[in-house]
């Protein structure tokens, strides 16, 4: 994953056997809350759910936002 300084923009890179995978999302009014590396670690490991909750993104206006904001952000594939 590679994300912007101010937090609005994330890359996520990932390889499925046949490739790399790109994904992109930017968020208008929200940011995502960024996982911190303990003790100067240059990567970090998370799961499946940690993924699905920092693409959800936090509202810039705090709680009442980021619940409107992750009710909305679903997408399908």
């Amino acid at each position: 994953m590679f994300a912007g300084k101010s937090a609005t923009r994330l890359k996520v890179l990932w390889f499925d056997r046949n490739g790399l995978c790109l994904l992109y999302k930017r968020l208008h009014r929200a940011v995502f809350e960024l996982p911190a590396a303990a003790n100067g670690a240059v990567s970090i490991h998370i799961d499946g759910a940690a993924l699905a909750r920092l693409l959800a993104g936090v509202g810039k206006g705090g709680e009442a936002t980021r619940n409107r904001l992750t009710s909305r952000s679903r997408c399908g594939f």
